[in-house]
């Protein structure tokens, strides 16, 4: 049986965030721009905490940090990273959130369910709509993410995968917003050959009983 935020679960995600602080405050294992935990550290903890409780992992990327970088320069390219880090910070009371690297964060809601993890990313993105309304150097800045669900008999690798492949289509699709990941939309990539060939010879044979 799942763990839930109610209840026993509730209280594991507050022991969890608290041993997370705690451990936050060792030297070195925060990003030196951002103030959120690195790769290892993050991933570490992500780890930890998917075998206890389930959860929404969010991928997410700053759009277009090499066009700022090009254009207004480089300290406007850090001041961007810097308000990402805020802005996910200011919602992560529930949440592990390290910078993956580059332009690339990952954030863990713990316990969320997909109508909790709706309501904190459109938290986030307004957060950032309100400080692209303060500063310049953010006007060419915005957020992308694919989210997946997951539950205590996932393994991190595997959902943070899926949640790059939703990615992948929102930023395809223009960039700035989010959605989830759903298997009927992101998995067709990964049947075999013989599985489509099956499939596309059943639509033929349905279509002719029409006809």
């Amino acid at each position: 049986k799942e763990k839930t935020i109610t209840g026993e679960g509730s209280q594991l995600i507050q022991q969890i965030m608290r041993s997370i602080e705690e451990e936050s405050k060792k030297v070195g294992e925060t990003d030196y721009l951002t103030g959120l935990l690195s790769r290892k550290t993050g991933e570490n903890r992500i780890f930890k905490a998917m075998k206890d409780v389930s959860g929404c992992l969010a991928f997410i990327d700053l759009d277009n940090l090499k066009k700022t970088n090009e254009i207004l320069g480089h300290l406007a390219g850090d001041y961007a990273l810097m308000t990402v880090g805020e802005v996910l910070q200011k919602h992560s009371q529930n949440a592990v959130v390290m910078r993956l690297g580059g332009d690339e964060f990952v954030f863990f809601m713990l316990g969320a369910d997909m109508d909790e993890a709706t309501r904190i990313m459109d938290k986030i993105f307004r957060s950032f709509e309100e400080q692209k309304e303060k500063s310049s150097y953010l006007c060419y800045s915005s957020l992308s993410a694919g989210l997946c669900m997951s539950t205590t008999k996932d393994v991190y690798e595997d959902i943070l995968s899926k949640a790059d492949k939703v990615l992948y289509h929102v930023k395809k699709r223009g960039k700035c917003g989010y959605d989830f990941y759903t298997a009927s939309l992101y998995e067709i990539k990964n049947h075999s050959s013989e599985d489509l060939s099956r499939l596309v010879e059943e639509l033929r044979n349905q279509k002719e009983n029409k006809g």
